[in-house]
This record gives C-alpha cells, structure tokens and sequence, in this order.
C-alpha cells in the first residue's frame, strides 16, 4: 500500500512539471507571436513609405524630361524668330534706300521709274509678311516661356515633396515639420499636399513624448487641424481622409465619446481605400478598426449606447 501510494505521489509531480513546462511553451509562443504581428505592421508601414518616395522619384525624373523637351523648342523656335527679324531688318534698309533715291530724283530712266512702284509694293507686302511671321514666333516664344515655367514649378513642386518623404522616411520629423510649415507660409506647391504631410508629422512627434504630457496633445491637435484643412482643400485626396480618422480616432475623451467618434473614423478610413485601392495602409486600418470594435466589452457598447 506504502508503495502504490509512494508511486501515485511520483507521478503526480510528473504531471504536475509536466503541465508547468506546456505552460510556459505556451506563454513563449504568444510572447512571439505578438511579436511577429508588430514586427510585420512596422515593416508594413515602412514599405508604404518607400513606395509613396519611389513614386514621388519617378514623377520628378519624368517631369524633368519634359522640361529638356520644351527648352530644345524653345531654342528652335528663337532661332526661327531671330532669322525672320533680320530678313524684316533687310527689306526695310532696301525700302529706305529706294524711297531716297526716288525722293532726289535720281531715277530717270522710264522703265525703272515705272518698275519702281511694282517694287516698292512687293517690298511692303514682305515686310507685312515678315511682322505677321515675327508676331506668329513671339507668340510661340511667349507660350513655350509659359509651359517652360509651369514644368519648372511642377518640378519643384515634385523635389519638395521628394524632400518631404526622405526626411520622413529618415524619420526627421522636426526638421519635416519646420520644411512643410515653412512651404505652406510661402505658397509653394499644392496646400493639400503639404497639409497631410504636416499632419503625419505631427502624429509621429507626438507619439515620441510622454502619453499624458501637454506636448503630445499640442501635437494632435496641430495634426488633426492640418488634417482638416487638406480635406477642405481636396475632398478627393485619399491621404487626407486616412490622416484624418488616424489623428481624430487619438482625441483624448471618454470612453463612450471615442466609441462615438469612431464611427466617423471608420466613414474616413473608408472613403481613403476607395480614393486610393493602391494603399495597403488604410485597408489595414480598416481591417484593425474591425478588430477592435469587436473586442468591446458588452459594458462598454451599453455605455456607447447612453
């Protein structure tokens, strides 16, 4: 009987370290799961990045190829108008002369004195051809000038935003937002642009400061009024929803307040999938948005409900 007993005891405290090891395994195994899920959302965020840099690249190269086309027309077509003002500087010079020898009179011979006026004619009727050829170039000059100026400033437009996603890609987000800020006083580029840039600045400023200090919050609400105003801007543009929803779903509030706003949250992060299907970004937001909706607690739906 001693024995049984002494047996049964053994194993229990096999199962027992048994159970013990399973529980820790167990405890690893999500430790590294959760892991893994945050290590693939930062990469994915990453990547998101680099493309919108990789595009805004290829715009730029592309833009620049314009310019070289238009200034290669630019310098034929001041090529044309400089031959046709020298031919027009010539027939005028012989106009001159013809009509000073014909004032002295020094053409006495009647065949030239009656040929004179054919010529005179033919003269002012090239002349009037030459001007209307010269207006017809200065007016091609004019708007070769003006197409050479609006690829100059989409070229610019194009390196300042260029700028913008390295620095962010750098995760210079000070530096960004003093950039950004600094384009918006001065009017360059389009607003809408700048203005969701300047809020993703400063979502990422603020999440680098203590969660209750007064900084972080003067960051969210710098980020969610520059959100604002690229969707007045360009109801269209899918980064200024999905800038939106991020920085306004970041409100501080009470709970039923945020269960409330979130609603609109998810209208945003909707509308910025449909404007943009190429941005992986907010399906996943929306796809989260899901996830944590359907974690409430029955207490907090009833308190959203009130």
């Amino acid at each position: 009987g001693c024995r049984l007993v002494s047996s049964w005891c053994s194993m229990s405290a096999g199962y027992a370290s048994a159970i013990s090891f399973t529980a820790a395994g167990i405890a690893v195994g999500a430790s590294l799961a959760s892991l893994a899920y945050n290590t693939f959302r930062i990469a994915e965020r990453q990547g998101s990045d680099l493309m919108m840099a990789e595009t805004t690249a290829q715009k730029l190269e592309t833009a620049a190829q314009k310019l070289e086309e238009i200034y290669a027309a630019a310098v034929a077509d001041l090529s044309a108008v400089r031959q046709e003002l020298t031919a027009t500087a010539e027939l005028r010079q012989a106009l001159e002369q013809a009509t000073a020898i014909k004032l002295k009179g020094e053409l006495q011979a009647p065949s030239t004195a009656a040929a004179f006026p054919v010529n005179v004619e033919q003269s002012l009727a090239k002349q009037d051809t030459a001007a209307e050829a010269a207006a017809e170039a200065a007016a091609d000059e004019a708007a070769v000038a003006e197409a050479a100026t609006e690829a100059a400033a989409a070229d610019a437009e194009a390196a300042l935003h260029a700028r913008c996603d390295s620095l962010f890609v750098e995760q210079a987000f000070a530096p960004l937002l003093e950039t950004l800020t600094a384009a918006l006083s001065s009017g360059r580029g389009a607003p809408e642009q700048l203005l969701w840039r300047a809020a993703r600045a400063c979502k990422k400023l603020a999440e680098a400061e203590d969660p209750k200090s007064e900084v972080r919050m003067e960051h969210l609400r710098d980020g969610l009024e520059y959100a604002t105003r690229a969707l007045e801007a360009a109801p269209e543009l899918g980064a200024a929803h999905k800038w939106y929803a991020i920085l306004l779903g970041t409100r501080p509030g009470s709970t039923a307040d945020k269960i409330k706003s979130s609603f609109a949250v998810k209208q945003h992060f909707d509308r910025a999938a449909e404007l943009d299907p190429a941005d992986p970004t907010s399906r996943h937001l929306v796809g989260l948005w899901c996830y944590e909706v359907a974690r409430l607690s029955w207490l907090q739906r009833k308190a959203a409900r009130a």
